[in-house]
C-alpha cells in the first residue's frame, strides 16, 4: 500500500487543520534504511485500524518542511494526534517496536 506523499500544503491541510491521528515517515529515496522502514509501515498500515492514517514526506523534495519540524536524520517516524506532534523516533527500528509505539501513542490495545 503506497502512502500519500505530503508536501507543505498537504501537511498543513491534513495534519494540522484536519487534526488526524497519524504516523508520518520522513524518508529519502537513496536511503536503504528508509526503504526498509516504509515496507514495515506498509505491513503495519494494512493491519491497523482505519482511524490511523499513514503518510510520507520525502526529505529531499521538501527540505523546508522537514527543517520546520526539526528532522535531522532519516528515516524518522512522527506520531500526530489532533494536529500535535506527540511522539517521534529516528533511525531503523524493529517492526515490533513501531507497533508498540503506535499502540502506546494512540492508546490502543494490541491486535
Amino acid at each position: 500500500m503506497e502512502k500519500l506523499l505530503l508536501n507543505p500544503a498537504l501537511f498543513d491541510k491534513l495534519i494540522v487543520q484536519q487534526q488526524l491521528q497519524c504516523v508520518v515517515c520522513v524518508f529519502t529515496r537513496w536511503s536503504g534504511k528508509s526503504h526498509i522502514m516504509r515496507r514495515m509501515l506498509d505491513n503495519i498500515s494494512d493491519s491497523k485500524p482505519r482511524n490511523i492514517s499513514f503518510f510520507a514526506i520525502d526529505k529531499d523534495s521538501h527540505p523546508v518542511l522537514v527543517q520546520r519540524m526539526g528532522i535531522q536524520s532519516v528515516p524518522t517516524l512522527l506520531f500526530f494526534k489532533k494536529g500535535d506532534l506527540i511522539n517521534e523516533i529516528s533511525g531503523l527500528v524493529a517492526e515490533s517496536e513501531i507497533l508498540e509505539l503506535i499502540e502506546d501513542t494512540f492508546n490502543m490495545e494490541a491486535a
